[in-house]
Parts: structure tokens; sequence; C-alpha cells
């Protein structure tokens, strides 16, 4: 049996930014899960969801990609389109305050749109679950590169490319993970990718970070340039990594 799944009320969302605002400040140290347990004065808080929805709450630690895959999983009978859901700002404050592990205790949470989605729909890519969440259903196995490392840690990489409607193509998905997810042992001519051994997965190129020419920002504004004079649509990531340039090498090196 898992946590039968309700959705914050206006109320109750406002309840939880009050209490996010205790944390920040030192006066509460535990994240507010109590929010939407139905019980005595939390009971005004919550709401029921159209459809019935059981979630298996994590009981130990899941990586962001083990976590968006469960509330997928969960949620398949009642919204085989997870995105379906992203309109509910309720349900995805209800759900971030329902898992305590997309906060690391002991610090500060981020802004509360991580976790009470603002502007519906439209700001999926800011909340830390919708964001996981629409990158693993967006383009299957591909993407992987985004969705390493702890549920806490909402990297700049999650939200530069689910932001950005030009890289929202699986090519370049799978591009990024072949960049950055794998590393070839030594320097390779792009065009022997396929040859090249590669990291366990779970390791990410350090160059990923920051501003820098191969860094995942460098690489929307490469591939920003290249659409002007390609059909990026119609190139497969193969073809893609044959047209980077020498910013991109120290990708290929050891």
């Amino acid at each position: 049996m898992g946590w039968k799944v309700v959705r914050l009320n206006e109320l109750g969302m406002k309840e939880y930014s009050r209490r996010l605002g205790r944390i920040r400040s030192g006066k509460e140290e535990n994240w507010p899960s109590d929010l939407i347990n139905g019980k005595g004065k939390n009971a005004k808080f919550i709401e029921p969801l159209p459809r019935d929805v059981e979630l298996r709450l994590p009981t130990k630690h899941m990586t962001k990609n083990e976590l968006a895959e469960r509330i997928i999983e969960d949620f398949s009978d009642s919204y085989p389109d997870i995105t379906e859901t992203f309109g509910d700002s309720g349900l995805w404050a209800a759900l971030s305050c329902a898992i305590p592990q997309i906060w690391k205790k002991g610090t500060k949470p981020r802004v509360d749109e991580k976790y009470i989605p603002e502007g519906g729909y439209d700001s999926y890519y800011r909340h830390s679950l919708m964001n996981i969440c629409w990158i693993r259903s967006n383009h299957g196995e591909h993407g992987r590169v985004l969705l390493v490392g702890d549920t806490h840690k909402f990297t700049e990489a999650q939200e530069q490319i689910a932001a950005a409607p030009i890289m929202n193509q699986e090519a370049i998905w799978e591009l990024m993970d072949k960049l950055y997810l794998r590393i070839p042992p030594q320097k390779i001519p792009p065009s022997g990718w396929k040859e090249a051994s590669g990291l366990t997965e779970g390791k990410i190129h350090v160059l990923t970070r920051g501003k820098g020419p191969a860094s995942f920002r460098g690489l929307k504004k490469y591939i920003r340039k290249l659409s002007m004079t390609w059909d990026l649509k119609s190139l497969d990531s193969e073809e893609l990594i044959v047209l980077l340039d020498g910013r991109f090498d120290p990708l290929f090196e050891t």
C-alpha cells in the first residue's frame, strides 16, 4: 500500500510556504510533510484528486532518475501522460511536501517555486519534481545526464535544457548523454565515438558546469548557431557530433 495522493488547496500552499520560511530562518528543522497527512488541523489544507493515485513514497535514497521513474509509474494507471497533471499546482506542491528527499536536512530550502509551482503548466521546468518527471518522460532513455545525482540537487543544466525548446529533440538529448555522461578514454575524432568506451553511468564531465564553451550553456548556444544553417530535426546524434567544433575537444580527452 502506498500513500493516497492528495493535493494542497490554496490555504495549504500558503501554509507550506510559511513553513518553508520557518526552515530558512532556523525556526523549524523538519520538512513539513505533516501538512498532507489529513489529521486534525491539517485536514483543512488538502483536497482529493479527481482520480485515485497511490504513490510508493521513498524509504531510502533514490537518484533523480529513480524517483521520476517511480512517480511516472505509480501515476500511469490514472494519468498515462504525467504532463497532463502539470497544470495542477496543488498536486505537485503536495508531492514535494510528501517527499523530504528533495531537500537536504540542515540546509535552507531553495526558493518556493522549486516546491510550490507558480504559473501553471509553463512553470514545470522550475519545479524540482515536475522537472525530473518531464525529463524522464520526454525522450525515454535519453537525457540521463540531466537525472544523475541526489534528488535534492537541482542543477542549472536541468533548468537550462528544459526551458529551451530548441534543445527538446531526441537527437540532442542523446548527444548530451554521449558528450557529458560518457567520456572516451582518449581524444578521438567525433566520427569515431561508436568505438569509444565510456565511464560507468552516473558520472558527469566537469565541463558541464558554469559558462565555459563546452558547458551545457555553451552547447545550447552552439545548437542555436547550428540551427541557422542546418535542419536539426533531420540529424541524428552522430551527425551532430561531427558538426561540433574545437571548443568541444576537451570532452574527447581523458
